[in-house]
């Protein structure tokens, strides 16, 4: 070491093999403490010995972290500008430095502390993962897809921004969820308005945009006006949704501007037949954490797509990995996402939020009074400020209000397990009449011969359990695909009914009965 700080190295080979083997000895025992003494020192001795003569030849990067060529005539900017991250499902992922930008905003980072799959940890404690994890997987994904149309069909004139657009379209495609995902939608505001995620995706996205001053870094890498708008037909509401009229006017506008290349709006969430890289991470990813085995492959998908006459095309021998893919992701639905105990502690939550709404505000912009829950979505800043902590924020606030009181109950009932009880299911037929919930006559059946129960300590719940695919959701989307043969590449044709496979996977729904107050039937 001595010998190091002098910068004098012994001269004699074996002097100098014996010295080296002591250096590399004594760094793996006390690295810390050596580097925090001698870096300066070292580092120094370093910057110089690793400059090459002009006659060196150049060391070579290890292969696992080297870019391909693709990526690397991509990069605008400097090598260290990109990131690489270490994805439990993925793996290493390179991150381009525009979408690194996105992701140090406030408005990105705020994923973090939403949970992707709600109240599903109370019945798979493994399943904590957040949002913020499931959208960097989903650009990542969305970027592998586009990446290998563009290089296995250079005849589509994909370049480079229209890579940088479905990445960001990916990263951004969830900014608008709300406390523990879809409870905020489906359970919390669903009883007051028509309100949807994507719909509030599309605002925080322009907020995110104005407050970060994006417009100015987008330029830099060549996207304009034109292709923030492509961006945000990916991530609003789909066509045929109740409040998706002004973004399928900019959907229709944005195909025409694009003409061949109107491929690109499917990739992250395909309005056809639902086959989408937000659905591949998300299958793949709450299957790891949810400790679920998946037989679904998207990356067998990924190599078997094509885009033919301007449409995403599988090959035919991959049909069965799309019914994998919908297999599976029903079995999550019935194993998981809507599991009895998990919808009954996103219906004590909703109510808890529900009866504080008006008490428990939520900090908007500096200086402005605090804004409801359910309004948040008309407000960004406060919007920003709205995540899973919410409900500490109820059972920390301080207030003599009755309700306040009885949300605090609740929220210490789930902390204690003391849930409400389950006590039936029904399995009716899709009707008009139970798809409006119109659920008294139900409710008036169940309580029949029970003593002391009135139909208000019944609690209904709905589920209805469908392929997820636009509409009503009842409609098979594989319908919808396009297919290709092998030795047929450039020839799509649509699927017959008799080559749908008859799957399990049956749009029903089940009424789920329970009950607020358990001792009032056990």
């Amino acid at each position: 070491i001595a010998h190091v700080l002098c910068g004098a190295w012994p001269q004699r080979k074996k002097q100098k093999q014996s010295m080296q083997s002591c250096i590399l000895f004594l760094l793996s025992r006390s690295r810390l403490v050596v580097f925090s003494c001698c870096s300066h020192t070292i580092m120094s001795k370093r910057s110089d010995s690793s400059t090459p003569s002009p006659s060196a030849p150049k060391s070579k990067r290890r292969h696992d972290d080297e870019p391909s060529a693709e990526v690397a005539a991509a990069r605008p900017s400097r090598d260290q500008d990109w990131k690489l991250f270490n994805d439990p499902i993925h793996g290493p992922i390179e991150i381009h430095p525009l979408l690194i930008k996105i992701i140090d905003t406030p408005q990105f980072q705020r994923l973090r502390d939403i949970k992707q799959l709600g109240t599903v940890h109370y019945v798979y404690y493994g399943a904590t993962h957040s949002r913020f994890e499931h959208s960097i997987g989903t650009c990542y994904l969305a970027g592998k897809l586009i990446k290998k149309l563009k290089k296995k069909q250079p005849e589509l004139g994909i370049d480079d921004e229209d890579v940088l657009c479905v990445q960001i379209a990916g990263l951004c495609h969830d900014l608008g969820h709300g406390p523990y995902s879809h409870l905020y939608q489906d359970d919390f505001l669903l009883r007051t308005t028509k309100w949807k995620h994507e719909d509030c995706s599309l605002k925080m996205f322009d907020h995110l945009m104005k407050e970060n001053n994006m417009k100015t870094l987008f330029q830099e890498y060549g996207l304009g006006e034109t292709h923030i708008e492509i961006i945000k037909v990916q991530i609003g509401p789909r066509a045929g949704d109740r409040t998706a009229d002004d973004n399928h006017k900019r959907e229709t506008e944005c195909q025409e501007k694009l003409g061949s290349k109107k491929f690109l709006l499917d990739i992250v969430a395909n309005k056809k037949n639902g086959v989408d890289v937000d659905k591949w991470d998300y299958i793949a990813r709450d299957s790891y954490y949810l400790g679920l085995s998946s037989s679904f492959d998207h990356r067998r998908i990924i190599k078997m797509i094509r885009v033919i006459h301007g449409e995403l095309c599988v090959r035919d021998k991959g049909m069965s990995s799309l019914y994998e893919m919908y297999s599976t992701r029903n079995s999550l639905h019935q194993k998981a996402y809507k599991h009895k105990t998990t919808r009954i502690v996103a219906l004590m939550i909703a109510k808890a939020m529900n009866l504080v709404d008006d008490i428990v505000c939520v900090a908007g912009v500096e200086g402005a009074e605090g804004t409801k829950m359910s309004e948040a979505t008309r407000d960004m800043f406060a919007f920003t400020n709205l995540t899973d902590h919410i409900l500490h924020q109820i059972l920390f606030h301080v207030s003599d209000d009755s309700r306040l009181r009885e949300s605090k109950e609740l929220l210490q009932r789930i902390k204690h397990r003391d849930l409400y009880r389950f006590v039936g299911e029904l399995n009716p037929a899709l009707s008009k009449k139970v798809r409006n919930k119109d659920t008294s006559q139900i409710v008036e059946s169940f309580i029949q011969g029970l003593d002391g129960v009135e139909a208000d300590d019944v609690l209904i719940d709905r589920v209805v359990f469908d392929y997820g695919y636009n509409g009503s959701g009842r409609e098979n989307p594989l319908e919808n695909m396009k297919i290709y043969k092998k030795d047929s590449p450039n020839t799509s044709t649509g699927i017959t009914p008799d080559q749908v496979t008859v799957s399990a996977i049956i749009s029903f729904q089940k009424i789920f009965l329970g009950v607020h107050n358990a001792t009032t039937i056990f």
